[in-house]
């Protein structure tokens, strides 16, 4: 079973696979403004909550009893999906 979670919608998506609009993509951009509102703190921390919760809900739906992590590019999520990893197995 495979799934793929971003916060990209993907009918911004050009036919190369390109993301059309104007978005923040690390936490190295809190602070600067993407179609007219400040990224925050609370913001990016929010949005890695989103993803956290997604995977615990993949998770308890189906019952996973491990994970493979193909392509990674955050290294404060990848700390909390530990902590997330092992609550899900208890």
């Amino acid at each position: 079973m495979r799934f793929r979670i971003t916060k990209y919608n993907p009918e911004y998506r050009a036919d190369n696979g390109a993301y059309t609009v104007d978005d923040w993509i690390s936490v190295g951009e809190i602070g600067k403004v993407f179609n007219g509102t400040k990224l925050s703190l609370d913001t990016y921390l929010g949005m890695e909550k989103n993803y956290l919760d997604s995977i615990n809900i993949i998770f308890k739906t189906f019952n996973c009893k491990n994970i493979v992590v193909k392509k990674w590019r955050n290294m404060f999520l990848l700390k909390k999906l530990r902590k997330i990893y092992l609550i899900c197995l208890i």
